[in-house]
């Protein structure tokens, strides 16, 4: 799963309207599922956005009763927030963390860190979530065609670099 800050939501790249995606696979990386949406508030960092995706996730896994399943991010801040132990009562995302180990402990649902290259699916879902701008959540049963190359990349273990824009 992965987030995205709306480029043009009429507040800067930290603080901003966001959407997410996620990816459902089997243990091959085949396809079972995805979904796209919006966080239902401004988030206020790119911490805050990667919570409250864990969280969405954690919702549509409740929903469709997954249980002792793997939830993937790419920041590690998100990952120890949400493992166990740790002191929230004066974080600012306490509320949705304390949601988050909730459901991994009702679930069973374990997290994992991925790097960012690993993700690519789920960040591809996030940024077509911007073309959802009506709906809090959109159920994808089948994988949308711009999707297909990435899947079977995943599949075959070949990554895809990332590059990051040069900065003067």
């Amino acid at each position: 799963m992965d987030g995205t800050f709306m480029q043009n939501s009429g507040v800067s790249r930290t603080q901003g309207l966001a959407r997410y995606g996620a990816i459902l696979r089997d243990d091959k990386g085949r396809w079972l599922g995805g979904f796209v949406g919006r966080v239902g508030m401004v988030t206020t960092s790119c911490l805050t956005l990667k919570l409250w995706v864990i969280q969405g996730g954690l919702t549509v896994a409740k929903n469709f009763n997954l249980k002792n399943d793997i939830i993937k991010t790419d920041s590690r801040e998100a990952l120890m927030l949400t493992s166990k132990g740790g002191v929230v009562d004066n974080h600012p995302d306490g509320a949705v963390i304390e949601e988050c180990r909730y459901f991994l402990f009702e679930l069973g649902i374990s997290v994992m860190h991925t790097l960012r290259e690993g993700n690519s699916c789920a960040n591809h879902l996030a940024k077509l979530g911007r073309m959802q701008l009506d709906e809090d959540l959109v159920i994808l049963h089948r994988p949308p065609h711009s999707i297909h190359q990435l899947l079977l990349a995943d599949m075959t273990h070949v990554a895809y670099l990332t590059y990051r824009k040069h900065v003067q």
